[in-house]
């Protein structure tokens, strides 16, 4: 991972310790005998307003991460539990509701209730932070790549076999994208409203406007949720400035099988996808290494759009699959197409034309404003005033 310095925005990652839910002999997802699942996680946070939010969710003791292995854990001990005194799905585990399933039909223990802990997890540490009073919120997209391992005997060898998936859970917009080397697909969604009829209709059903700051009396910038002033309808924390029925911190949640030959994650705060598209940016470093990809998208960004602001990228490389027993493969060239293909994900509209607000604007979106337009003897007032 690579951030660009001074931001506020923080890359999260669990490498090279993973978290990990049973062994040889036993299984989370009550499997078969030396079969075991495991789990990596990924994340990245932009704050605005300051970097307090931020932290919060990047904390490895509290933040997003360590309480949805909290819930998780919650999760497979009450399914245990209902599975000994004989409770079946339709009386006591309502997870299949939100459920994921591998290509066989069968679903994982481990990947059932990843959905709803971290659902459960964002809405927490939403409340937990708003609790501390203070004066900031950021995006969160946070990523658990799957692994399911067993342990097989063919004629006579031991083959390990392993199927990954990811799960990815996001407000705000700081996107994740997934390459297999022939299709570049986004895992998150993007919560600007400039961006998402889908978020601006339920803002307004909600009873929140939506339209530009008003600056020294004239509309300028982005569209913004009203009250509060913020791009985007779904955040983690902005307690002091929006309101807790408008802006929201439910996460979109996607879950994706991850191809037998291998694949990419690309992780990155707006920063990156203000000045990229997701595939420009996957495409340009399909030959790249990790932590060169990291770093050379980070220069692009700034060179497209100069110094105006904090860029985290996260480049992770997922590993193809070992054969299972009764397959037969040929090697592939790294990210190389699969042949299963995954279907694409509907990318954001085009921006449209919003009404002006007259609300009174809170002094960091002025500042934020100033730099979009080049303002700065303006922010550097509203700065001043701020000290």
């Amino acid at each position: 991972s690579l951030a660009s310095p001074g931001g506020t925005s923080l890359g999260l990652h669990d490498a090279p310790k993973a978290s990990s839910f049973g062994d040889s002999s036993s299984s989370a997802s009550g499997g078969l005998d030396d079969s075991f699942e495991r789990l990596h996680y990924f994340g990245v946070f932009d704050g605005h307003g300051g970097r307090h939010a931020a932290q919060f969710c990047a904390n490895s003791n509290w933040g997003l991460a360590p309480r949805t292995l909290q819930h998780l854990k919650k999760a497979l001990a009450l399914a245990e539990a209902n599975e000994k005194v004989g409770l079946g799905r339709e009386n006591g585990d309502r997870g299949d509701i939100i459920s994921s399933s591998s290509e066989d039909g069968k679903t994982h223990g481990l990947l059932k209730h990843l959905p709803r802990a971290l659902t459960s997890a964002f809405v927490e540490a939403d409340a937990a932070f708003n609790e501390k009073s203070q004066p900031s919120g950021t995006t969160a997209t946070l990523a658990f790549v799957h692994e399911r391992i067993r342990k097989d005997t063919h004629n006579g060898d031991r083959i390990e076999s392993c199927e990954r998936s990811v799960v990815v859970a996001n407000v705000g917009d700081s996107m994740c994208y997934l390459d297999d080397g022939a299709h570049v697909t986004a895992l998150s969604t993007d919560h600007r409203v400039e961006n998402s009829e889908e978020e601006r209709k339920r803002v307004i059903a909600a009873g929140g406007e939506i339209g530009r700051a008003a600056v020294e009396g004239k509309a300028c910038g982005p569209p913004r949720v009203w009250p509060g002033g913020l791009q985007m309808s779904r955040t983690i924390g902005d307690g002091n400035c929006a309101d807790s029925s408008i802006v929201v911190p439910h996460p979109s949640v996607t879950t994706r099988a991850l191809p037998n030959d291998g694949a990419r994650l690309i992780f990155a705060s707006d920063g990156l996808w203000d000045a990229l598209s997701g595939k420009t940016a996957a495409r340009a470093v399909r030959k790249m290494p990790p932590g060169h990809a990291a770093r050379h998208l980070v220069k692009a960004a700034l060179k497209a759009r100069g110094d105006r602001d904090d860029i985290t990228v996260i480049v992770v490389d997922v590993p193809p699959n070992p054969p299972t027993p009764t397959t037969t493969t040929t090697a592939a060239a790294p990210l190389a197409a699969s042949t299963n293909g995954t279907p694409a994900v509907a990318t954001a509209g085009a921006p449209v034309e919003m009404a002006t607000s007259a609300d009174d604007v809170p002094d960091w979106v002025r500042a934020e404003q100033a730099i979009l337009t080049g303002n700065f003897e303006m922010m550097a007032k509203t700065m001043s005033a701020q000290e």
